[in-house]
């Protein structure tokens, strides 16, 4: 995957905010609550750890069936850290 060039899991924390980055692994939870207006958050996972992926309404309606069925992602985007 590295070759492709993901980022692994654990590292991608040391990334500045506003860095667009590639990160795949198995999708370990979907959220779609009635009170995020439409948002869909989502857990992925690789051998390394886990990330939380967040996906806008006019995404997630793009790519509707893809990211409500597969297992596996791979997500592109930009990394926004939010410590919590």
């Amino acid at each position: 995957m590295k070759r492709w060039g993901f980022i692994a899991l654990a590292i991608w924390r040391n990334f500045p905010n506003g860095r667009r980055l590639r990160i795949g692994g198995c999708v370990i939870a979907r959220q779609r609550p009635g009170t995020a207006k439409g948002i869909m958050f989502m857990s992925l996972e690789d051998e390394t750890g886990i990330v939380n992926a967040i996906f806008t309404p006019d995404l997630l309606q793009k790519n509707r069936v893809l990211l409500i069925s597969e297992r596996f992602l791979m997500i592109e985007g930009f990394s926004r850290i939010r410590i919590m």
